[in-house]
């Protein structure tokens, strides 16, 4: 038998730190769960029991039970946007009998959740309504974990620690979802809730890359963003502080454009992302720059929703009645009664790759809905 040199053990032993490192580094070792913190209620990811009622929910947690939580069904994780008074958003439509008195349809009838439940998906909710009063400091909760300022918005953040809310909702998601393989992971936020879902799929994939998730297949392949509100620029809303979980610091950044980037990053991962626009004052100061504009009309099915301005007008009620539009519109589409219009809020993210700006015609008689480019 021939003698091994020193040198070729030291090599080998070498070779096996490197193969070990990069096992490490994939995210095989990555954890399968992060602490909950379970003291505080007032936000966190919730799941639904299958009767869909609001009373029927459980926090995350590495062991729900199938009810909550079936590994190999779809999933749909929904979140609000800003609430002036910190009060709790219904997953029923808000706006059904405007709908009913402007366009003659009826969707009084289940709520979202029991119609996605019965659908076969399963669904959470991230809820920070006690922490989304701030119109002008909104984005600095959804992202950041440190920032500066003084007063209300401050007190709150010590509430919730050196986290920002994104990076809870990432945390608590891959702690519900550590033994997923349902297929498709759709995350649908309405106007500061866009923010929020983008946010917390963009520190997912960031987290992919750093090598801290150990299943793939929990992340979302689809964002609807149901009139998000992304105000920059002259708005005076930017960020200044550090994202939590990725570590980058931000200073002054226009709120606007670090959407845009983010969703610059995921289209890059293969995210498609629909934005639904309706009512005009969000849409159009979205950092009153051009070049804000066209990166997302580049990563994004950017739709801007004429058919319901038209009837609701461009402001206000507008407003829900987008979000209902947009819940619905999701519904219809998976049960197979969405018909021939593009994009389809329910396709694959492979499906949704002729990204820019649309035009929408008709409301919610779904027949005659017509979306194209603009």
């Amino acid at each position: 038998m021939k003698k091994i040199s020193v040198l070729t053990v030291m090599l080998l032993a070498a070779l096996l730190s490197l193969s070990l490192f990069a096992a490490c580094d994939n995210g095989n070792d990555a954890p399968t769960e992060y602490p909950v913190n379970t003291d505080n209620t007032e936000y966190g990811l919730w799941w639904y029991g299958p009767d869909g009622s609001e009373e029927g929910v459980v926090r995350a947690s590495a062991t729900l039970s199938k009810e909550y939580y079936d590994p190999s069904k779809p999933t749909v994780v929904y979140s609000h946007g800003w609430k002036i008074n910190g009060e709790d958003e219904s997953l029923s439509p808000v706006q059904a009998s405007r709908i009913l008195s402007k366009e003659g349809i009826d969707i009084s009838g289940d709520s979202y959740v029991k119609q996605l439940k019965d659908a076969g998906f399963n669904v959470a909710y991230f809820k920070w309504n006690d922490y989304a009063r701030w119109l002008m400091g909104n984005q600095n909760m959804i992202w950041l974990k440190s920032f500066d300022g003084s007063g209300n918005i401050v007190d709150a953040k010590a509430e919730i620690g050196d986290v920002s809310l994104a990076g809870e909702f990432a945390r608590e998601f891959i702690t519900s979802m550590q033994d997923y393989e349902g297929g498709a992971v759709y995350f649908i936020g309405h106007s500061f809730g866009a923010q929020m879902v983008t946010a917390a799929a963009y520190t997912l994939y960031n987290m992919q890359d750093m090598g801290l998730i150990a299943n793939d297949s929990i992340l979302p392949e689809r964002l609807l963003l149901a009139d998000p509100y992304l105000p920059g620029g002259s708005m005076g809303y930017s960020l200044t502080g550090t994202l939590d979980i990725v570590g980058t610091y931000l200073s002054g950044k226009n709120n606007a454009q670090m959407v845009a980037e983010a969703l610059q990053f995921l289209g890059g991962k293969g995210v498609a992302t629909d934005m639904y626009c309706a009512m005009a004052m969000a849409y159009k100061m979205y950092g009153n720059a051009p070049e804000i504009d066209e990166m997302l009309y580049a990563n994004a099915n950017y739709v801007v929703m004429d058919g319901l301005t038209s009837t609701y007008g461009s402001a206000g009620d507008v407003h829900n009645v987008a979000r209902d539009w947009v819940l619905t519109a999701f519904i219809a589409s998976v049960n197979g009664e969405w018909g021939d219009v593009y994009p389809d809020p329910s396709a694959s993210a492979a499906d949704s790759s002729e990204f820019g700006k649309y035009s929408m015609t008709g409301g919610f008689d779904f027949s005659k809905v017509k979306i194209a480019k603009a």
